[in-house]
């Protein structure tokens, strides 16, 4: 595997100026080539599931205050930048909103793979450089699920459920990023359900969204599948990780 994942050279040709780009690198002291890592996995997987970056800054957000000092911590080791933590005021669940006002940063991000603009109308993939490295996997699919994942149970099933919604006009691209994360589970002999719909949303600019997910699942009489996912997946979000264990006790024999 490549232990190089953006060069200078990667980062210059980004530019349609080049000068613009050796300029932001003498600016900004940044440091090339840039080597893929598990914590930079964790960060595409916070940025795909629960980030966004735009035209001039890169936000991640979460009502878990731990999950976005963790976010900081790393961005801010692996890019020496500084961020800001704000309260969104428009959100009633205490949402708050980590920001990182560096248009760098938010390039080097684009050329490892996450996404500009809107998720939802976009087709996109995991990075390769992260499906090639269980280890990366591991951590981009703890963040995601972290992130956008939710674990219930009631008398008789465990339920770990995860789903994403995309533009009824990329549905097919949104089921093949989910079955490529199926399939990594299954290595691990973490087996889920089929793929199926959950929700269906018209949004105000008059765009129609599906939401595709799926579940893994843990009964009394086949607890295996919910316990290898906790066991070499889990949730680097505390309370769902306590939760999930506290339901497994309660259902492993």
């Amino acid at each position: 595997m490549n232990s190089i994942l953006v060069t200078k050279k990667d980062f210059i040709n980004s530019y349609e100026n080049k000068k613009l780009g050796e300029f932001a690198i003498k600016k900004k002291n940044i440091s090339f080539p840039l080597k893929p890592s598990k914590e930079l996995a964790g960060i595409v997987g916070d940025l795909i599931s629960d980030g966004h970056i735009g035209s001039h800054m890169v936000i991640y957000s979460s009502n878990n205050i731990e999950n976005l000092n963790d976010f900081g911590r790393r961005i801010r080791k692996i890019f020496n930048v500084k961020y800001k933590i704000r309260s969104v005021i428009t959100n009633t669940y205490g949402v708050k909103s980590l920001y990182v006002f560096d248009a760098t940063v938010l390039r080097i991000l684009k050329l490892c793979g996450v996404p500009e603009g809107n998720k939802v109308l976009q087709e996109y993939q995991i990075p390769l450089w992260i499906t090639n490295k269980d280890e990366f996997m591991i951590e981009f699919l703890r963040r995601m699920f972290s992130n956008d994942g939710c674990v219930t149970h009631n008398e008789n099933r465990i339920k770990i459920k995860i789903m994403f919604h995309k533009s009824e006009k990329i549905l097919e691209d949104n089921y093949k990023f989910l079955d490529s994360i199926r399939l990594f589970l299954s290595k691990y002999d973490i087996k889920s359900t089929n793929i199926y719909k959950c929700g269906i949303y018209h949004r105000k600019d008059g765009i129609k969204t599906v939401g595709l997910g799926f579940e893994i699942q843990g009964t009394k009489n086949n607890i295996n599948s919910a316990l290898n996912f906790y066991h070499k997946i889990g949730f680097s979000d505390k309370t769902k990780s306590n939760k999930l264990e506290n339901f497994i006790k309660k259902f492993a024999p």
